[in-house]
């Protein structure tokens, strides 16, 4: 799969840069690389924009929700551990 958006990023460009074609859409839909989801979701959703618009929003989001402790971030953790225990991110 990797390959695949490899090729694609050299015929259509990466980033905001990016051409969107059925192609894009196509490959969307058989999956995105683990590598490329963080960047890739941050473009297709929009949420690149929402950061170059609001800087320093996102980290003061981040760091005000690390504050605070409740089940759902309690079970939330369980989830990820037993959901994705392939995960790199999630190696014991």
């Amino acid at each position: 799969k990797l390959n695949l958006w490899q090729l694609h990023f050299i015929e259509y460009g990466r980033g905001i840069t990016c051409y969107r074609v059925a192609k894009t859409r196509d490959l969307i839909l058989q999956g995105i690389p683990d590598e490329l989801r963080n960047e890739l979701w941050l473009l297709y959703s929009g949420a690149i924009n929402e950061k170059e618009t609001n800087p320093g929003y996102y980290e003061e989001l981040v760091e005000n929700s690390m504050a605070v402790q409740n089940v759902a971030s309690d079970e939330i953790e369980r989830d990820l551990h037993r959901s994705l225990p392939e995960h790199p991110a999630f190696q014991s």
